[in-house]
């Protein structure tokens, strides 16, 4: 739900960058399955913000297009995999993740807990939740659920 890092500044970028996941995914949505692009929208908006406050917006922008730029090139060697666009923002939200740990190492998440007929919330750490990110994306590729 969120996490326990205070910021001072709206998260433009983020807004942003959230929203070109979004319209990645209208564009091109025979190239990718719903459920990757739902975690990684909602991982970018819970971690993004604290990443973006904390590096600024001019140094998070760079961070992001480092990511995509790197997905692109892996992409291009590869020639396999989702449109460009959509690819790119998965690069930015994978940079944007992996950039949280080191800048928060110790920072918590509120996370709600739903399980049949129980609901709770639960602080975790974040390297936790980071850790369900990556294994989900490793599950949807093994799978073939990133893909439609």
């Amino acid at each position: 739900m969120k996490d326990n890092i205070t910021r001072e500044r709206f998260p433009s970028l983020t807004v942003a960058l959230l929203a070109l996941l979004a319209i990645a995914y209208v564009l091109y949505p025979r190239h990718t399955g719903l459920a990757p692009t739902l975690l990684d929208a909602l991982f970018l908006a819970l971690f993004g913000p604290s990443v973006e406050d904390s590096l600024g917006r001019v140094r998070f922008g760079a961070l992001c297009l480092l990511g995509g730029g790197l997905a692109l090139t892996v992409h291009a060697f590869l020639n396999v995999g989702p449109a460009l666009l959509l690819l790119g923002a998965w690069g930015a939200t994978a940079a944007v993740l992996g950039g949280y740990l080191p800048l928060h190492p110790r920072a918590r998440v509120l996370t709600l807990i739903v399980v049949p007929f129980f609901a709770t919330l639960v602080e975790l750490p974040a390297i936790a939740l980071l850790g369900v990110w990556l294994v989900a994306q490793v599950s949807f590729g093994a799978l073939g659920l990133d893909r439609r």
